[in-house]
C-alpha cells in the first residue's frame, strides 16, 4: 500500500460519482464495509444488472462476495484481481480495486464514438498498400498454429521423455565408453563432411557441364534463327503461277456459286408453275364432268316427254306425220384437250 494508491483511488471514485467520501485514512486498518460498498458499486457500474452474492455477516458470505466480484470483473472487464488482497480490506485491496476504477475512468475520458466518426469523416483508410503485411500476417498465423500443434505433441510425449531423461541422468558415466562414443561421433561427422564436400565438388562440375551445354544450345539456336531468316527471304520458283491460279480458282468459284443459286431458283419456280397447272387442269376436268352429267340428265327428260306424246296421239298417226323429237337422240360428244 502507498499514499499514491490511496489518493488515486479516492480521486477516481470521486470522479466516477461514488456517493460516499473516501478519505486517505480509511484503509489504515481493515475496513470491510467500505470495501463491500465499493465492490458492489463498481460491479453495478461494470454490469448494471449484476448483483453480488454474499455479505459481511459470516466468513462464507465474505468469501462468496469476493469470489463473485473477481469473476465478474474478469469476465466483463477482462481484469484479473487478487481475491486474497480484496478479502484483506486494507491498502492492498485498494490497489486491486484501483484497477477497476482506472478502467471506468479511462472509459469516461475516451471521446464518444460519434465524435470520433465526425473527426474521421474526411479520412480514407487505404489498405491496398498493406496487402503484403496482410499476407505476412496470415502466413505467421498459419505457422503459429502449426508450431502450437507441434508443441502440443511434444508436451504429450513429455512424461515418457522425462522417464528416459531421469534414467540417463541417474546412470553413472563411464569415461572410456564416453570417449569411444565421442570418437565414433567425430568419425561419423567427418565422414558426413567428406560426403558433403564430394557432393559440392560434383555439383560444381555438373554446373560447369550445364553451362557449356547451355552455351552450345544457344549457338545452335542462333544458327537456326539465321537459317530461318535466309529461308524466309528466298522466293519459291512457282510462287507467281500459284498466286494467279489461286485468283482464277476464286473467280471460278464465285461464278459456280452464282450459277448454282440461279439453277436452284429456276427449279423452284418450275415446280411452283407445274403445281399451279396441275391444279388448273383438275378444276377444268371437274367442270367438264359436271357439263356431261347435266346434258345426260336433259336427254333422259326429253325421251320421257316424247313417249307420252306418242301414246296420246295414236289415232292421228295416219293423218299426221310423226313429229321429230325436239332434240337429237345422239349424245353430245365434247372433245376435251388437256393442257400440259
Amino acid at each position: 500500500m502507498s499514499y499514491r494508491d490511496l489518493r488515486n483511488f479516492s480521486e477516481a471514485m470521486r470522479s466516477l460519482g461514488f456517493p460516499q467520501l473516501i478519505s486517505l485514512e480509511s484503509f489504515r486498518s481493515p475496513n470491510w464495509p467500505l470495501v463491500e460498498s465499493c465492490s458492489r458499486w463498481l460491479a453495478a457500474r461494470v454490469e448494471p444488472d449484476a448483483l453480488l452474492a454474499g455479505g459481511a455477516d459470516t466468513l462464507e458470505q465474505r468469501v462468496a462476495l469476493v469470489t463473485h466480484a473477481t469473476e465478474l470483473f474478469h469476465s466483463r472487464a477482462n481484469l484479473k484481481l487478487n481475491g486474497k488482497r480484496i478479502y484483506g480490506a486494507d491498502g492492498w485491496a485498494v490497489r486491486e480495486l484501483l484497477k477497476v476504477a482506472n478502467l471506468l475512468r479511462s472509459a469516461l475520458d475516451t471521446p464518444r464514438h460519434d465524435d470520433q466518426l465526425a473527426d474521421t469523416d474526411t479520412l480514407v483508410y487505404d489498405v491496398s498498400n498493406r496487402i503484403g503485411e496482410i499476407k505476412q500476417a496470415r502466413s505467421l498465423a498459419t505457422e503459429i498454429t502449426a508450431q502450437g500443434a507441434f508443441l502440443y505433441d511434444l508436451l504429450a510425449k513429455e512424461p515418457e521423455n522425462k522417464d528416459h531423461r531421469n534414467k540417463a541422468l541417474s546412470r553413472q558415466m563411464d569415461l572410456s565408453s564416453l570417449e569411444t562414443a565421442l570418437s565414433r561421433a567425430v568419425e561419423a561427422m567427418s565422414s558426413r563432411v567428406d560426403a558433403v564436400r564430394e557432393q559440392t565438388a560434383s555439383v560444381a562440375a555438373s554446373e560447369a557441364a550445364l553451362d557449356a551445354k547451355i552455351e552450345r544450345r544457344r549457338a545452335e539456336l542462333q544458327r537456326a534463327e539465321k537459317r530461318l531468316l535466309t529461308l524466309q527471304k528466298i522466293k519459291p520458283a512457282y510462287q507467281s503461277e500459284l498466286t494467279s491460279l489461286e485468283t482464277e480458282i476464286a473467280s471460278l468459284w464465285d461464278h459456280y456459286v452464282l450459277r448454282y443459286r440461279c439453277v436452284e431458283a429456276l427449279k423452284h419456280r418450275l415446280s411452283v408453275l407445274e403445281t399451279a397447272q396441275a391444279e388448273a387442269a383438275e378444276e377444268q376436268q371437274a367442270a367438264i364432268m359436271q357439263l356431261i352429267h347435266k346434258y345426260e340428265a336433259e336427254d333422259v327428260l326429253g325421251k320421257l316427254s316424247d313417249s307420252d306424246e306418242l301414246d296420246s296421239s295414236d289415232e292421228a298417226k295416219e293423218s299426221k306425220q310423226p313429229r321429230p323429237p325436239t332434240r337429237p337422240k345422239t349424245r353430245l360428244r365434247i372433245k376435251t384437250a388437256v393442257i400440259y
